[in-house]
């Protein structure tokens, strides 16, 4: 069921584990493709959903969502009480790296699910899961899952937050790897740090650093204003004289340009390169590797794990609002620095079940 008023549903294909179909929202004309599972309790009839999934991937053009009950985990540490197999979590996980598909952004409850005993055969499992692919995450960043308290039923019911309210904060300064290779970095940060500042000592310190901080945003903006897209066009440019040297190999002219043109592009591009794998901490990178539109991805995805949407303040109201959810950190942490709290106790019994770190090893 659904409002045509705000959506619009077109059914495409369905069996008995999932439905899948195009919505276009009715108000921002936004399209995508939703596939709502209910997978079975049987491993073999799970292993015919994988494929399934694997053979909706090849008609799905742009953003994908998916979620429901997938009746599997994907790691260990999802499940408490009970017991699952490798091989399960193995089939799920090669899916959605087959698909393209990852967990979106979600709140409230981990465990999705419980089998509602006592204590002593009581079992929490995240069964439930927020499935996106790539284009969803840069269409509709802001857009979240809800998992609701179970109540009266086993699952957690989820609710798909599609529009947010924008949630922009002030941005904090980051130091970039990238301008550290200006020839006169070195004198320009002694320059700055070398400014007579009155005043205690700590305080002389904090100043420096905002003069710093100043002076580096400057030298940035004069030298790397916009320069992904100045590396494009200086290897573009490279590339239109090494064409002209064609058809002129022994031009002095075109020679002496087209040496200048690889040094400015071989320093955009190794700043551009430095800029985007600091950004992406993909640490694992070899040097040498650059593929752009990877890097973007991974960005884009640790700013959409990164970014607060929704969080409960200290009393129990729900925040949403850019400055409300501010207003929640800043409560909660001055609530709680300079308070008498107890802390708890380390459970020495929980401690002994793994291994020990001692003077000997």
């Amino acid at each position: 069921m659904w409002k045509p008023t705000l959506f619009h549903v077109q059914p495409i294909e369905y069996n008995a584990q999932f439905i899948h179909c195009l919505i276009t929202d009715v108000l921002s004309s936004f399209g995508f493709h939703c596939t709502m599972v209910y997978a079975f309790n049987d491993t073999h009839a799970r292993k015919l959903l994988w494929e399934k999934m694997r053979y909706l991937r090849k008609s799905v053009q742009g953003a994908w969502v998916t979620y429901g009950d997938f009746y599997t985990i994907l790691h260990p540490m999802e499940r408490m009480g009970g017991m699952t197999t490798n091989e399960e979590m193995e089939d799920f996980c090669n899916c959605l790296e087959d698909c393209g598909l990852t967990d979106g952004t979600v709140n409230g409850c981990f465990s999705t699910w419980n089998n509602k005993q006592k204590l002593d055969t009581r079992i929490y499992n995240r069964l439930d899961r927020f499935l996106v692919n790539q284009e969803w995450i840069n269409s509709v960043p802001d857009a979240y899952a809800y998992f609701h308290n179970e109540g009266l039923f086993d699952h957690t019911p989820c609710t798909i937050q599609l529009r947010c309210s924008d949630v922009k904060g002030k941005r904090s300064f980051k130091y970039f790897n990238m301008w550290s290779g200006v020839d006169d970095f070195i004198p320009y940060v002694a320059r700055c740090w070398g400014e007579y500042v009155r005043g205690t000592k700590m305080f002389r310190v904090v100043k420096r650093f905002q003069m710093l901080k100043n002076s580096l945003k400057q030298l940035s903006k004069s030298l790397f204003d916009d320069f992904e897209n100045n590396a494009i066009r200086a290897g573009l440019y490279l590339e239109y004289l090494q064409q002209q040297l064609r058809s002129d190999p022994m031009n002095p002219m075109l020679i002496d340009k087209e040496h200048d043109a690889a040094v400015t592009y071989c320093e955009l591009k190794r700043a551009s390169d430095s800029f985007l794998l600091q950004k992406s901490k993909a640490h694992w990178v070899c040097e040498g590797d650059s593929n752009t539109k990877y890097f973007h991805s991974i960005i884009k995805g640790r700013q959409v794990r990164n970014k607060v949407l929704r969080i409960s303040n200290i009393h129990g109201h729900t925040c949403t609002d850019a400055d409300q959810i501010q207003n929640a950190f800043l409560e909660f942490y001055k609530d709680l620095l300079g308070s008498s709290s107890h802390c708890v106790a380390v459970n020495k019994t929980v401690v002994q079940l793994r291994p020990i770190y001692t003077q000997d090893h």
